[in-house]
């Protein structure tokens, strides 16, 4: 996992009290749920605000901490813009490819999941 870009496991693991196994049951949920980046339901503003909350918690919490940021920073800033929703939208499809990108990484990087 250290070869995972934007993944600081360190701080993950510190969420999980530097328990392995549970940190990498949480990367797999991650994983599954933002292989695809942000979910398709997230069309509107309002919607991808909701979302970008969501989602800037689960990236901390497995410490993405760079998307972490950007998705609080992308929440905030879209309350500045309301009017400009068409930006929002456009800014989130480019977070989105990140998220799917950093969640991708992490399920090759995990390897396939062994039962046992």
């Amino acid at each position: 996992l250290q070869s995972v870009k934007d993944l600081d496991t360190t701080r993950g693991l510190g969420f999980f009290a530097g328990h392995v196994e549970p940190y990498v049951q949480a990367l797999r949920v991650f994983a599954r749920l933002y292989g695809s980046g942000l979910p398709a339901g997230a069309a509107s503003a309002d919607a991808i605000r909701r979302e970008l909350h969501s989602v800037g918690s689960a990236c901390s919490g497995v410490g993405a901490i760079t998307l972490a940021a950007e998705a609080r920073s992308l929440q905030a800033s879209s309350g500045e813009r309301a009017a400009d929703a068409s930006a929002l939208i456009a800014l989130a499809a480019a977070f989105s490819l990140r998220l799917s990108l950093l969640a991708t990484a992490i399920e090759h990087a995990l390897g396939p999941q062994t039962s046992g």
